[in-house]
């Protein structure tokens, strides 16, 4: 109401100074057309508009990508996928991978993740405690003992900044070859095994 109102009175106003205000059947047919019309288009605009604005734009970010704040650590899937079968045509049943767990649960045999072989170093993660015993796991995630490590995004523009000891632990990495590269996925293959 105090907009329809507030439309209303400034229509009036701007009519007026156009003179096409009194009592002429002229210009009160002008003026109350011009009335009504100015009212809808001012709550079209203030109030449907936003609307039907952000509503196109949903739909354009469905149909298209929704831009997120976790982007810089979301994998493809595509590339995960065809690390993981990579990997998966490569590994024997006695070794192990560690990877992060967007591509983790992709592999068929046992994985670690970058903060699990850490704490089994005894060195300090984001989420689990520093010494955490060796014994908790199922197998010893050692990264000197793994066959393969797949450095994606999560690691690279996480962890790394997160946790100084992955920061540490991909400075050692560069010593390992790159055997497969899969878009942001690289996986290398442990030298001394």
């Amino acid at each position: 109401p105090f907009l329809a109102q507030y439309t209303r009175s400034a229509l009036l106003d701007f009519f007026h100074r156009l003179g096409w205000g009194g009592n002429v059947a002229p210009s009160s047919w002008f003026q109350t057309r011009g009335l009504a019309i100015g009212v809808s288009a001012a709550l079209f605009f203030l109030i449907i508009g936003p609307v039907i604005v952000q509503s196109v734009l949903m739909v354009l970010q469905v149909n298209g990508r929704l831009a997120t704040k976790i982007d810089q650590v979301l994998i493809d899937a595509d590339s995960a996928r065809e690390a993981a079968s990579f990997i998966n045509q490569q590994l024997e049943p006695d070794e192990y991978v560690i990877t992060s767990p967007a591509v983790a649960w992709l592999i068929d045999g046992q994985v670690a993740d970058f903060q699990m072989a850490l704490a089994a170093e005894g060195r300090q993660t984001k989420h689990l405690p520093d010494e955490f015993p060796v014994e908790r796991y199922v197998f010893d995630p050692a990264l000197s003992d793994a066959r393969f490590v797949v450095v994606d995004k999560i690691w690279t523009n996480w962890a790394a900044g997160a946790i100084p000891a992955v920061a540490e632990m991909l400075e050692d990495l560069n010593a390992w070859p790159v055997v497969h590269e899969a878009g942001e996925i690289t996986i290398l293959e442990n030298p001394g095994r």
